[in-house]
């Protein structure tokens, strides 16, 4: 009987995660759910600090981002008390409103994740959801906008 022949097995498949959160691979949506979940929680700086990656046990696979690799999927509470920010990987973290970065269309905070086995901070962005949600207790003061959360106060400018 012969043997079968071994070849290498050669990964040529793209995998992006687009500024709107949505996992791409080769250009087309992922749409699996447990997929896409296993990915954001396993989802990490690349080994040589030049990117991300998934890494699930030995395995890693290096990706693209477009933005920034984690997002806020939901947020709970009010401007008095403070908001709960659920993220993609289904974690909650409490918002610290002093991180809250605004430009035009692109609402980022940075959250504390363990990434790497420890912790550290990373920039999440804000999907449309929460993203109109958080920015509709904002109130205009003269040409500017300003939205205030725990007593911060953040003047959101173009």
């Amino acid at each position: 009987m012969s043997e079968i022949p071994t070849f290498p097995f050669l990964d040529r498949e793209v995998i992006q995660l687009t500024a709107e959160g949505v996992w791409l691979a080769d250009g087309e949506e992922i749409t699996h759910e447990r997929t896409r979940q296993a990915f954001e929680r396993h989802l990490a700086p690349s080994t040589d600090g030049q990117g991300w990656e998934i890494r699930i046990g030995r395995e890693q696979k290096r990706i693209e981002v477009e933005d920034t690799a984690f997002f806020v999927s939901q947020i709970e509470g009010n401007p008095e008390v403070g908001y709960q920010l659920r993220l993609t990987d289904g974690t909650l973290q409490k918002l610290d409103p002093t991180t809250l970065r605004y430009s035009a269309g692109r609402l980022v905070c940075l959250i504390d994740l363990e990434r790497d086995e420890r912790a550290r901070k990373f920039e999440a962005r804000f999907l449309r959801p929460p993203y109109y949600e958080l920015l509709s207790h904002s109130f205009a003061d003269g040409a500017l906008y300003r939205l205030t959360i725990e007593g911060y106060t953040l003047t959101l400018q173009e």
